[in-house]
This record gives C-alpha cells, structure tokens and sequence, in this order.
C-alpha cells in the first residue's frame, strides 16, 4: 500500500501543472466518495453486515484521488524519480505474490 501511495502522490507531482485547473474538483470528488464510504462502512458494521469488497474499493478510489490532489499540490519536491523508484520497490513484493497466487 505505500508503495503504492508513493506512486500516486509522484505522479500527482509530475502532472501538477495540468492539475492545478482541476484540483479542487479533484479534492471534492475524492472527499465526497471517502465520506460515503466510511458512512456505509459505518452502517454495516452497526447493522453487524459485512462490508463488502465493493465498498473497500470505492474507499480505496477515493483515497487514490486524495492522494493525487495532494501529490498535485507539492510539484516542486526534490528527487520525485527516486522516490517513484521507491515506490516500485516497495510495490514489487506485492505484485510479485498476488502473480503466485493466481
């Protein structure tokens, strides 16, 4: 999961000149999916259901955008191409067993 965060917010980063046009938009939609997942995650779970996979990947979308919005809002970081490198490395573990499992 970091290394897939780290992925998102670097290249947040590197497209921030084209984002910066539809950054707040991109903050509104990622805020209002996050708000509608921890509602319906908070009403199953009160309602003693179990919360489904769709639900977790909606939750997960919402984060990913979150993420952009803010890789979006730091262009001027130092060293984004070693720590998408970073990110790959931390992603590749991952990537590596879910390949094994299927």
């Amino acid at each position: 999961m970091i290394g897939m965060f780290l992925i998102f917010f670097i290249l947040g980063s590197f497209f921030s000149v084209l984002g910066n046009s539809v950054g707040y938009l991109l903050l509104l939609v990622s805020a209002f999916i996050l708000i509608s997942y921890v509602i319906h995650s908070f009403m199953s779970w009160h309602a003693k259901k179990d919360i489904t996979y769709k639900n977790h990947l909606v939750g997960g979308i919402g984060l990913i955008l979150l993420i952009l919005y803010l890789g979006i809002q730091s262009p001027h970081l130092l060293g984004r191409k070693y720590i998408m490198i970073i990110g790959f490395v931390l992603l590749l573990p991952a990537t590596i067993e879910l390949a094994k499992r299927r």
